[in-house]
């Protein structure tokens, strides 16, 4: 995959963590993403900065819809499923 696909996918998923995950459970997310900033970059992947909803949880609101709580066992692919909404 090209850098500037690989960059505007990692733009777009961040965007959607922002528009949709809850404040608390969003800032927790960019926190993450800030500390694992090199390996999100080598591995050109945003599982680590996901990591932190593993041990967390989070909380989403989709478009038109109620706030949905995640708890720790199923936040592996919610980044994923939120940048699709």
């Amino acid at each position: 995959m090209s850098e500037t696909r690989m960059a505007g996918r990692a733009i777009s998923d961040i965007v959607s963590v922002c528009r949709h995950a809850r404040p608390v459970s969003t800032a927790r997310w960019l926190t993450s993403f800030a500390a694992h900033l090199t390996e999100c970059c080598t591995t050109r992947s945003l599982v680590a900065a996901d990591r932190i909803w593993g041990r967390t949880g989070a909380r989403f609101r989709p478009p038109g819809g109620p706030v949905i709580s995640l708890p720790t066992a199923y936040t592996a692919g919610a980044r994923e499923i939120v940048g699709r909404l």
